[in-house]
């Protein structure tokens, strides 16, 4: 019933203006779900930046006592000592943790094979182990 009293409506238009019309709601169409995407990335962004800030600024200690630790580390125990799944930073945040993390290997002695778990962590190339 709705789409012939749509018909209807439309039916004193010319084929130009119906042709309008209907560019006008792809494009209206385009444009909303434009909109939509971007502020679901501009969510994911922002998730992402806290969860760097989170580890940078309130946990950065326990990153360093977990890669100068002389036992070695699992990725339960990053996990676990970090509460965040650092395996799920975007590529940005992730090279921003790498870079740290070089930081403090030059300056502090670093156990290698726990530098070498953390980085398989972020990087993601190891199975989550809880």
């Amino acid at each position: 019933m709705n789409y012939f009293l749509f018909l209807s409506i439309l039916s004193p238009l010319s084929g130009l203006e119906k042709l309008t019309l209907c560019a006008i709601l792809v494009i209206t169409t385009i444009l909303l779900l434009d909109l939509v995407r971007r502020n679901v990335k501009k969510n994911r962004d922002s998730k992402m930046l806290k969860n760097f800030l989170f580890v940078k600024n309130n946990k950065w200690n326990d990153v360093v006592d977990l890669l100068t630790s002389p036992n070695n580390i699992g990725a339960s125990d990053i996990h676990n000592k970090l509460q965040i799944d650092i395996s799920k930073f975007d590529s940005r945040h992730r090279e921003l943790l790498y870079y740290e993390l070089t930081k403090v290997n030059q300056n502090e002695n670093v156990n290698s094979l726990n530098l070498k778990m953390f980085v398989n962590t972020l990087y993601n190339k190891i199975p989550n182990q809880e």
